[in-house]
């Protein structure tokens, strides 16, 4: 919405000028110039709510390409997709023709949004496990209903198969929810809980202004008729309020996101000392750290930690493989594992990786131009 309402007021200043040093217009046929500018409405003003979809939507690919991992990227990519199909179609559509399938696509991407902000973007809660002493019971309709779709009730085996994991899937998310409890992340900087909540509140409930944002007040039809595609934007004062909703609750979100990003760095940099104390440790028992300190002075020399460090790795990875670090054999348990039959070698898989990120950047072209046409 930002850059829509600096788009628009680039345009009309640009046509007052020109109006101002026209002969053949005045500053009066300039606001109906305006209201009228077909590359204004169907072009200026769709491109703003789509290029920063776009960009973000490529940004989300790219750090799945530089990282080499799915999640949690391509599951961001997909919050911008699912949020571009539904915008899309709205600026494409008048109001009058969205029915019950935009409405629910519409409510389904909020709720995914939510849960990436909530879950991903703030960690902001998380399931505690509950005592022995505290566990709660089954639910007991989902008792009555486990008790009830037992296997041998079920006729036929055919059957049988189809809805066995339904039952176990549903047994075993009863289970998790009786003995866990949904609370704030332990590690905090602010210290009344009663602030989480009310920004996570305010999120939920004003999430959906984000699309609404994107959605310009209306279009020109190829005839040039006026297409209203957000009417209450300009017709009342929902327009001013969109604005100043969605830019608090982008302010709220930047805080609970940046008091995230700082607990980590702390802890990264508390465990960075204790990891310091042990890479010097172990590199005593393996290396005569002596006769380093002998040729190259002072421990803070630098080759000094070079060597402790490399030590350290070496064992790590010695480990991880399961050989053990003094022996050389394998350890046995974890570390054993099983060959696979079926092997493929880095490249093909790296190739494999870029082609899987090309089909999601098809999808998003190829879907927006069908939201679009349809």
């Amino acid at each position: 919405r930002p850059i829509q309402d600096l788009v628009y007021c680039l345009f009309y200043y640009s046509v007052s000028v020109w109006a101002m040093f026209s002969s053949t217009s005045s500053l009066d046929e300039a606001g109906d110039m305006l209201k009228n500018s077909w590359v204004l409405h169907n072009f200026a003003l769709p491109a703003c709510a789509v290029l920063p979809l776009w960009w973000k939507f490529l940004q989300t690919v790219r750090q799945a390409k530089d990282s080499g991992q799915h999640w949690p990227h391509l599951g961001n990519a997909f919050k911008y997709l699912t949020a571009a199909l539904v915008i899309f179609y709205a600026m494409a559509h008048p109001e009058g023709r969205r029915g019950k399938v935009w409405i629910a696509s519409f409510l389904g991407a909020v709720v995914y949004q939510i849960w990436w902000d909530v879950w991903m973007d703030w960690e902001l809660l998380e399931f505690v496990p509950l005592g022995s002493s505290s566990l709660q019971p089954m639910p007991s309709e989902v008792t009555r209903l486990c008790n009830c779709l037992t296997i041998s009730s079920i006729p036929g085996s055919s059957c049988q198969n189809i809805v066995r994991p339904f039952i176990s899937v549903l047994r075993r998310v009863s289970t998790f929810v009786a003995s866990n409890k949904i609370s704030l992340r332990s590690k905090r900087l602010y210290a009344r809980d009663a602030f989480y909540w009310r920004v996570l509140a305010y999120n939920v409930c004003f999430r959906f202004i984000w699309m609404l944002s994107f959605i310009p007040a209306y279009h020109f039809s190829k005839s040039g008729t006026e297409v209203p595609t957000l009417s209450i934007d300009f017709r009342t004062y929902v327009g001013a309020f969109i604005s100043v909703a969605e830019l608090i609750r982008r302010c709220l979100w930047c805080v609970i996101k940046l008091e995230l990003e700082t607990i980590k760095v702390t802890d990264t940099e508390r465990e960075y000392e204790p990891l310091m104390s042990g890479v010097d440790g172990m590199a005593k028992k393996h290396l005569n750290l002596n006769t380093m300190d002998e040729k190259f002075g002072d421990k803070q020399h630098p080759m000094h930690f070079m060597v402790s460090a490399l030590q350290f790795e070496s064992q790590a990875l010695m480990l991880k493989g399961g050989i053990s670090p003094t022996s050389g054999m394998p350890t046995g348990g974890q570390g054993q594992t099983k060959q696979s039959r079926c092997t493929f070698s880095d490249n093909f898989l790296r190739r494999a990786f870029i082609v899987e990120l090309i089909v999601w950047v098809a999808a998003f072209v190829g879907l927006s131009v069908l939201c679009v046409i349809r």
